[in-house]
């Protein structure tokens, strides 16, 4: 597979586990679609290793810069590396976009897109690129988190979902005995009540990313909701 040079600008700690990476593309240009995600190449102790990770970013005509949001991980040695090690300035190998499990607008106008914690990453590129540039599209983010201080990117869905009327965002945390602030809406797990309680739409095209127990079980739900299952969309890994 070919590779692209990719320069890392800069790393900052989004939650307690999680970063954010940001990398300057170098020498040709570079394409991906929102949900897709990429290898990153990284020579560790002279051996080189690989490890895919979600893009974040949403497309643009020309991409310049990709981001990455990557959880800490002891027994991965690309993403410890970069947690650990890595240095501004660095350059890395990464590949073009992969992966089918893509939103592109012609696909449909109504969209619900459902996070279990790191799960958030590539959705987040779908829900950046309709924010951005698809305003006729209706998106609803659904994001659960088993932690309170493990919702990444909470600041800036929340402040999407109140300046533009086309995004929804709804926070649940798993946590029954954390003492939650205003802006997480539920506290309890993404099951069938949960989800029929807020009245989803049948016909709108759902992208789920978390646990595999978590997506099969949403997507049994959604089958029993009348969601028609080309409309249900994960990666299978």
């Amino acid at each position: 597979m070919n590779t692209i040079s990719a320069r890392l600008l800069s790393v900052t700690q989004e939650t307690p586990t999680v970063k954010r990476f940001v990398f300057a593309i170098e020498g040709q240009p570079y394409t991906f679609l929102p949900g897709q995600w990429l290898d990153l190449y990284a020579k560790i102790e002279g051996k080189q290793q690989v490890g895919g990770y979600s893009i974040t970013s949403a497309p643009q005509p020309i991409n310049e810069q990709i981001e990455l949001a990557i959880k800490a991980s002891a027994n991965h040695p690309v993403t410890r590396y970069l947690h650990e090690k890595a240095q501004v300035g660095e350059v890395f190998q990464i590949s073009e976009g992969q992966g089918e499990c893509v939103y592109q607008k012609e696909m449909g106008k109504q969209v619900v897109l459902i996070a279990g914690g790191i799960g958030i990453t590539p959705l987040m590129s779908i829900f950046r690129t309709i924010r951005d540039q698809i305003s006729e599209t209706h998106a609803a983010l659904i994001y659960s988190s088993a932690s309170v201080d493990e919702f990444a990117f909470a600041d800036e869905i929340r402040d999407s979902a109140e300046k533009f009327t086309h995004l929804l965002s709804i926070f649940t945390c798993t946590d029954l005995e954390a003492d939650i602030p205003a802006w997480i809406h539920f506290q309890e797990r993404i099951d069938g009540f949960f989800l029929k309680t807020l009245k989803l739409p049948a016909d709108a095209l759902y992208f789920l990313c978390g646990p595999s127990l978590m997506l099969r079980e949403i997507e049994e739900i959604l089958l029993q909701m009348g969601v028609n299952p080309s409309h249900i969309r994960y990666e299978k890994w």
